[in-house]
């Protein structure tokens, strides 16, 4: 016999076809059950009911008297609204039970879902986010429910207690009776965004570089020391700690805001935000201050990464040395947008690297030479050779005592007998008295 539809069925037919995978079919009849368990709850939709119904009763009065006959006021007015309200406390019951007709399903369970601080994350099912604490909803048996949990900024994702003890932030659980689920979330020690730090600030900036008005003004410069691109628009800057909304990065600008994996981002210091959204409502103290970035979450404010500095020197700059470690140290050559690459300062000016470093070559790979930087805290014995990797000396650049301070050597791709060397990779090696460190490069011909 024909099959009955109460529309027409080219208009259903789409739906039904749908149906017909399983995997929609699942999610379509739990995340049905999860809008009745929310958006479509009795609860929800008295309350709407009934403030629409507060703001139009005292103009019923008026309309029953301009159209006596209008079928809409027959049996009263508030006859209409109770039909309403009934409507909407028992058409979730009755859903369910067509749903459990119509799939053949063998019932319904309540699974009551909860956290451990509803202000470290949300909980979704199929989608749909659990309002709140103590949740508690009627879904469907023998049909998997998608439950995904998703920890707010600074925080972290532990593990499920109930009827799943996973510790995989997505899970699918199928009821077969009333069940309880717990999200557990936890305070993300690694920082919200472990990877962005103040790298390096100038707060007296005299003639070191100029902003795009030609103006010099203090600055701060921020290193994205992760392996993902970070949007810092909506983030803030504050030169108080107590205060940490000082002045909020504007949002909705990614071009301008976002820092690649490892790249700078340079911010203006000047309160005169008129120039830009990279410049900022502060100025920086040359008697030193603290400075912060944080970001505003449901549970308050989080900071992210901050920097606390003494008493400043024109042009000299004070950051991380490596970028983004925890080292901090006064730089002579201030390097806005770019890697730090200098020593610190004594309290008579004097030039003193903190210790020993061997930099990365640049370029690399290179054609046809590279510079080699290199730092010594003290006078010292000094060797700088070039290998392959085989182990065999192809050139000595450095053989010889050398004072304090930052060295700079140059390799032309020669050998030690002059000859051209060949594309691959090589070793170079610094070698002091209290230091040993290689590295690679790449030479292409």
């Amino acid at each position: 016999s024909a099959s009955y539809y109460a529309n027409p069925p080219w208009s259903t037919l789409l739906l039904r076809k749908l149906l017909g995978n399983a995997d929609f079919k699942n999610q379509f009849i739990q995340r049905f059950a999860s809008h009745l368990n929310t958006t479509f709850h009795p609860q929800r939709v008295l309350k709407i009911i009934d403030s629409l119904k507060t703001n139009l009763e005292p103009e019923i009065p008026r309309h029953i008297q301009k159209w006596e006959k209008s079928t809409s006021f027959n049996d009263g007015w508030g006859y209409h609204v109770a039909v309403m309200q009934e409507f909407a406390s028992k058409r979730p019951g009755y859903i369910i039970d067509q749903l459990i007709e119509k799939f053949g399903l063998s019932g319904s369970a309540q699974l009551t879902v909860n956290y451990n601080d509803p202000a470290m994350g949300n909980i979704f099912i199929d989608d749909v986010k659990v309002p709140g604490e103590n949740f508690s909803g009627t879904y469907l048996k023998d049909v998997p429910i998608q439950i995904r949990a998703a920890p707010k900024h600074g925080y972290r994702f532990v593990g499920w207690q109930g009827i799943s003890n996973s510790s995989n932030d997505s899970i699918d659980v199928i009821l077969t009776t009333d069940s309880n689920l717990k999200a557990i979330f936890e305070i993300d020690e690694s920082g919200v965004f472990s990877g962005l730090r103040i790298n390096e600030i100038l707060a007296l900036n005299d003639q070191t570089n100029s902003d795009e008005s030609n103006e010099y003004e203090d600055w701060i410069e921020l290193y994205n020391d992760s392996r993902a691109a970070i949007d810092i628009g909506g983030m803030y800057v504050t030169d108080d700690l107590n205060q940490p909304d000082v002045w909020r990065i504007p949002p909705s600008f990614p071009d301008s805001t976002t820092i690649q994996p490892g790249g700078f981002l340079l911010l203006w210091a000047d309160k005169d935000t008129a120039q830009g959204i990279l410049h900022l409502d502060l100025k920086l103290s040359g008697e030193g201050e603290e400075i912060g970035l944080t970001e505003q979450t449901d549970s308050g404010f989080v900071v992210i990464d901050k920097l606390v500095f003494g008493r400043q020197t024109a042009d000299v700059s004070f950051g991380r040395f490596p970028d983004g470690s925890n080292n901090l140290q006064y730089l002579t050559k201030p390097s806005p947008g770019y890697a730090n690459i200098f020593t610190g300062i004594t309290d008579d000016n004097t030039i003193l690297p903190k210790s020993t470093w061997l930099n990365q070559n640049y370029p690399n790979p290179f054609n046809p030479s590279t510079q080699i930087n290199y730092h010594l805290p003290r006078t010292t014995y000094v060797q700088l050779k070039i290998f392959n990797l085989k182990g065999q000396e192809i050139k000595t650049l450095v053989n010889e005592f050398q004072t304090a301070g930052m060295k700079s050597v140059v390799w032309d791709g020669l050998d030690n007998q002059g000859q051209k060397m060949t594309s691959g990779i090589y070793l170079y090696r610094l070698d002091t008295a209290e230091f040993s460190v290689s590295k690679k490069m790449i030479l292409l011909q």
